[in-house]
């Protein structure tokens, strides 16, 4: 199974983002949008792994390590690359909630990627347009849970299912 473990957004903030990923796909003929089923900011990737209990206890651990449910905002938008993502205003308790995840995965057997925690939600992927404009609101984005979701191909679709959920 390929795994991660996500924050998935509300209706109301997913609507926002397919309003931006709408706007790619007028300025990028061959700008991929992310479906609004899928919209998601990921804390960590695990990748191909039958661990479900293990990340599923890691889950468990963090959220109750956790002070409570908190806010993000949506920030403006970047690219890695081809990829168009939207951004996210710091937010401490949101570093804090990563970094205890990452430790509790760790100490459960997961191999994670080093690379630094960047938080964004990906509007679209092989946007060729040079120069985007992008109108996203400053928007509250409750966060109450985190999630272990399972990403698969299903009749040529990406699909992510959640797995198990723990409140914060």
């Amino acid at each position: 199974m390929r795994l991660f473990i996500a924050i998935l957004l509300p209706d109301e903030v997913r609507t926002i983002l397919l309003s931006a990923a709408s706007q790619l796909r007028e300025q990028s003929e061959h700008a991929q949008c992310t479906a609004p089923e899928n919209f998601h900011l990921t804390l960590a990737f695990l990748g191909e792994t039958d661990y479900v209990a293990k990340a599923k206890t890691a889950l468990q651990f963090t959220a109750h390590r956790q002070h409570g449910p908190f806010s993000l905002k949506l920030d403006g938008f970047g690219r890695f690359g081809e990829t168009v993502w939207a951004g996210i205003a710091d937010a401490p308790p949101l570093f804090m909630l990563a970094h205890n995840l990452k430790e509790a995965l760790q100490q459960q057997g997961f191999s994670l990627e080093e690379r630094p925690f960047r938080p964004h939600i990906t509007l679209a992927r092989r946007v060729d347009a040079e120069e985007i404009q992008l109108q996203i609101p400053y928007l509250n984005i409750p966060v109450t849970s985190i999630s272990l979701m399972q990403s698969e191909q299903r009749q040529g679709r990406l699909t992510y299912t959640e797995l198990f959920r723990a409140s914060l």
